[in-house]
């Protein structure tokens, strides 16, 4: 690009500013926009494909402890059973503030990530 920079430069320095000149500098022009233009999507596509990625990691991990965590839960529940009311009622207690810890976690996380607005 600075070589199509250089080559307009010297195109009105030398005076050959007629009107094949200044049609040849505004093809030049336009070229280099639309180089420009391609270098700035393929680098949005590069960075696009990065963020989503990182997003399907973040999902697939989310989902894991989510399944881990409704395991322990059904564990407390099966285990509940042979247990005293008060047990019982703390157990759900305990299950509550386990499910409420996960789902601000991840919802501190969409904060972070998502776009402003979106959430």
């Amino acid at each position: 690009m600075k070589k199509v920079t250089m080559a307009l430069t010297g195109i009105l320095c030398l005076g050959l500013v007629g009107s094949s000149a200044t049609a040849l500098a505004q093809k030049v022009t336009l070229q280099t926009d639309r180089w420009r233009v391609a270098a700035i999507g393929e680098e949005t596509q590069t960075s696009l494909q990065i963020k989503n990625s990182a997003q399907k990691a973040t999902k697939k991990e989310y989902l894991k402890k989510l399944e881990a965590l409704d395991e322990k839960v059904q564990s407390m529940r099966n285990a509940a059973s042979t247990r005293s009311m008060a047990d019982q009622r703390a157990d759900a207690e305990k299950s509550n503030k386990l499910w409420d810890n996960m789902l601000n976690e991840i919802y501190g996380t969409l904060k972070k990530t998502a776009a402003a607005g979106s959430i």
